[in-house]
């Protein structure tokens, strides 16, 4: 049993290393993208688990990327899914990169490079190691949140 012990402990100080290293990593792309697309102060999306899928097998997967300018407690209100209230103060809010707002169309490179980042196949995987399954991620040019999600 010690060599089976020994093997988890060795598995359990890779993964945490690389939750750190993954973590930090991502903190610069951030922050990177937060230099070139000043008007975006919030990146936010859900990642989980389906827990049902007509049949087909449940995967892990990202959903509803959403950009915003919201900030302070403004940014948790944001919502991934349609209209945001916070439209008449001026704070925009889209998922995706569908509708992109006229004052960001000069950035839209930018966001859809960040889009596809996160979407990427392979960074799910990354994702899901370092912020976990059922959780909402929010992004900030100071840090990251992760949260609880329930979803149905």
């Amino acid at each position: 049993m010690s060599k089976l012990n020994d093997i988890i402990e060795k598995y359990s100080e890779a993964k945490n290393a690389f939750q750190t290293e993954a973590a930090g990593l991502l903190k610069e792309e951030f922050k990177e993208f937060f230099k070139k697309v000043p008007e975006v102060k919030v990146i936010k999306w859900t990642q989980y688990t389906p827990y049902f899928n007509d049949g087909d097998p449940c995967e892990f997967s990202v959903y509803g990327i959403t950009f915003s300018n919201a900030e302070g407690d403004e940014v948790f209100n944001v919502s991934t899914w349609g209209e945001y209230g916070g439209k008449q103060k001026g704070i925009f809010a889209f998922e995706g990169t569908y509708y992109i707002p006229d004052e960001l169309k000069k950035r839209e490179e930018q966001i859809k490079e960040m889009e596809s980042f996160i979407f990427n196949g392979a960074m799910k995987e990354v994702l899901e190691a370092t912020f976990g399954d059922h959780v909402v991620v929010t992004v900030t040019s100071k840090g990251i949140d992760v949260d609880d999600y329930e979803h149905d």
